[in-house]
């Protein structure tokens, strides 16, 4: 059983091909049968590669889109839930189907500290760190200073560097008695 990777893409480009995107996801989703049989059911990504003339199995399509909106004329927010890592393969696969889609994405999938974006100039996607707690949530922050800040708070230790950060969440972690580790870093470019 996978571990499951939440990502948001950001999808820009003319607003018509915005548009058909849009429309191809919502007929997936609405349809009343899979193109394919699998496990994930209508709104699997190997159905949203068939649907543009691609064989799922020869791109890395395991998860599903779950929701999506519109930020704008020429902008889509999805959200997908995949096996361990995003499924970049599929969008490249699709964006290559249009003239002028481009996409941008952060991926999470906490159990393995995987967090990664390709939102390198932060159009998007302007925090770079985070620290996640179980019964909390994650959090996110711009800056470093901001993360060190929250831990600090958290652990009741003084943070100034990730040296300090990672002896103060070891010695948290170490102590939890409700177990509700911490876990905190930064998202890698790719």
């Amino acid at each position: 059983m996978p571990n499951w990777c939440l990502t948001i893409y950001i999808i820009e480009g003319d607003p018509g091909e915005i548009n058909d995107l849009e429309e191809k996801l919502r007929g997936l989703q609405e349809g009343n049968v899979s193109l394919a049989e699998n496990a994930f059911g209508k709104t699997w990504l190997g159905n949203v590669v068939k649907l543009y003339g691609g064989d799922p199995d020869e791109i890395a399509c395991r998860g599903n889109f779950e929701e999506w909106q519109r930020i704008n004329d020429n902008t889509l927010e999805l959200e997908t839930s995949t096996a361990w890592v995003e499924m970049r393969e599929t969008w490249d696969f699709v964006c290559r189907q249009y003239s002028s889609l481009r996409y941008y994405f952060r991926a999470e999938e906490p159990g393995g500290e995987y967090f990664v974006t390709n939102d390198a100039d932060r159009k998007y996607f302007r925090d770079r760190f985070f620290m996640d707690q179980p019964e909390e949530g994650t959090l996110y922050f711009e800056t470093e200073k901001a993360l060190f800040a929250e831990v600090s708070g958290r652990t009741g230790t003084d943070i100034s560097n990730w040296e300090e950060l990672r002896a103060a969440i070891k010695k948290y972690n170490e102590a939890d008695e409700d177990d509700n580790p911490i876990t905190a870093g930064a998202f890698a470019v790719v």
